[in-house]
């Protein structure tokens, strides 16, 4: 069973890749800078480490 804050964590996430995928770049890396700010969770900085080779200048 996950924590609340896990499973809030793990929505920030998903969001955040469905935003990059769905072409959204700056929506995706606020949502895992939020997800970076809230924990030090590896995928969060995976989130945010894929966006500059999304587009974002």
């Amino acid at each position: 069973m996950l924590t609340k804050n896990t499973e809030q964590l793990a929505e920030l996430i998903s969001n955040s890749q469905i935003a990059f995928l769905n072409v959204r770049y700056q929506e995706a890396f606020s949502l895992a800078k939020s997800a970076i700010k809230d924990s030090e969770c590896v995928y969060a900085y995976q989130c945010a480490a894929n966006v500059p080779y999304g587009g974002i200048n």
